[in-house]
């Protein structure tokens, strides 16, 4: 059985400064903060695993004791995207709710509070890197204006997330792109962990996406190519180094030509 000690070392209060780690170490986390779920349900998971003072997380100091992160399932949530487990992902959402899709936790005015918005948060960009994985990497278009067709609406559906009250659905634009824009948006929420690690998964997952592309598409549009890893500058005519920078060459028809070797 993993000891407080443990779980201290590896989800330090405030919170880990960083999920780029090794995929050993990564997986390693995500067992310590199943253990510690398993260890205190989440309604108290929060008085369980420790108090942090607000200027200390806000200032990411390090913890002078031996305190647990109080943002696990934050972490957790980041770390499972990192290493592109979408449905563990979608599991562990469905763990945080009660039986009326509302998150479990202690409603304390504190920490609580602010891990269930971060998580969710979170969430909202998971769903869209699930959908991308299970069937949406190769369409340019999400198809969520109400067409029920294969995975994508019932997967929504089934959690919650067909409504675009987060205001980035659309339907034009192609999953990968839905679900950079949902992780741009927890970086711009200034809310830490939260604006770090999704910080660090855009580029994480930009790659994911690019390799896909790599593997699918000896060609590819342009504004493909812009739309489907969310970048800005279509159009632009210093564009050609985001083409060199992923590996494509641009040609003369304004089509990128995957790079060989």
């Amino acid at each position: 059985m993993t000891n407080h000690s443990d779980l201290a070392t590896a989800l330090p209060a405030p919170y880990p400064p960083s999920i780029r780690v090794s995929r050993s170490k990564a997986r390693r986390m995500i067992a310590l903060c199943e253990q510690a779920e398993m260890t205190c349900n989440f309604d108290s998971i929060v008085g369980v695993v420790g108090e942090v003072a607000d200027d200390s997380a806000r200032a990411g100091g390090t913890s002078t004791g031996e305190e647990i992160s109080p943002y696990i399932t934050v972490i957790e949530m980041a770390l499972l995207l990192y290493l592109g487990e979408y449905t563990h992902a979608r599991h562990l959402w469905r763990r945080c709710r009660d039986a009326d899709g509302v998150f479990s936790g202690v409603d304390d005015g504190g920490h609580g509070d602010m891990e269930r918005v971060q998580v969710e948060l979170l969430w909202k960009a998971a769903r869209y890197c699930y959908l991308w994985s299970s069937g949406g990497i190769y369409s340019l278009k999400s198809g969520l204006g109400g067409i029920s067709s294969a995975v994508g609406a019932s997967s929504m559906q089934m959690d919650g997330a067909a409504s675009n009250g987060d205001g980035i659905v659309e339907v034009n634009l192609p999953f990968s792109a839905l679900a950079l824009k949902a992780l741009h948006s927890c970086q711009e929420s200034k809310m830490e962990p939260l604006a770090t690690y999704s910080g660090e998964l855009i580029d994480d997952f930009r790659h994911k996406v690019n390799n896909e592309m790599h593997r699918s598409f000896g060609r590819i549009k342009v504004e493909d190519f812009f739309v489907r890893l969310n970048l800005e500058g279509i159009g632009d005519a210093d564009n050609e180094h985001y083409f060199d920078n992923y590996g494509w060459l641009v040609d003369t028809s304004g089509h990128g030509d995957r790079r060989s070797g």
